[in-house]
């Protein structure tokens, strides 16, 4: 009897710290320091967490339970005529905003796809951009002034983008829009999966 109590106390053991150590690990932030900021650069395996969004206070005015503050964008550099350069995109921990009333453990997910979604469609604009570097550099067209231009375009496309998001979605409240949302984001970046090498061109 005692070597059964002895193997339960360390069953239950085992299960406790499994159990911290998975709560320990959904609230340590993925933030970093980078050149832009305490941000977070796009990977198809990290997901953002609550711990993430940092800011005190949302930046919008709309009654969204939270707030993304993501972007995409480019280094260049003109060594004598030797065009290199890199694209980022990134979620900026700093400027992004969770309503810290809402402690419901099935509603943080829910809003955190809803969010993490936004942040995906950054990236699915990071590798358009890509996709224009590309065609610039066969062209051999690529310059400050001609990715300049590129960026500007799909910026406002962008942005669209992401305001049609939230109005179709109700900012996440309606499931069935955010559902076909997440599918379409999900076939729309396959199709740009070439263009995940995008760091340095």
């Amino acid at each position: 009897m005692r070597g059964y109590q002895s193997k339960f106390t360390l069953f239950l053991l085992f299960i406790s710290l499994a159990l911290f150590f998975s709560s320990f690990n959904k609230q340590v932030s993925t933030c970093e320091n980078t050149n832009d900021g305490y941000a977070i650069n796009w990977q198809n395996s990290l997901k953002l967490k609550q711990s993430d969004f940092k800011a005190n206070k949302k930046w919008s005015s709309s009654t969204s339970a939270a707030n993304t503050y993501s972007g995409f964008g480019y280094s260049i550099t003109d060594n004598n005529g030797n065009i290199s350069g890199s694209i980022f995109v990134r979620f900026y921990c700093d400027k992004s905003w969770f309503n810290p009333d809402i402690n419901e453990p099935d509603k943080i997910n829910y809003l955190l796809k809803h969010e993490q979604l936004h942040f995906d469609i950054c990236e699915l604009f990071g590798r358009k951009l890509y996709r224009e570097v590309q065609v610039l550099i066969k062209k051999n067209k690529l310059n400050q002034k001609s990715i300049n231009h590129a960026q500007s375009k799909l910026e406002k496309q962008y942005s669209d983008y992401q305001k049609a998001y939230d109005k179709e979605t109700n900012h996440s409240i309606n499931i069935a829009e955010q559902h076909k949302w997440d599918k379409k984001v999900k076939k729309e970046l396959a199709k740009l999966s070439r263009y995940t090498d995008y760091k340095y061109f």
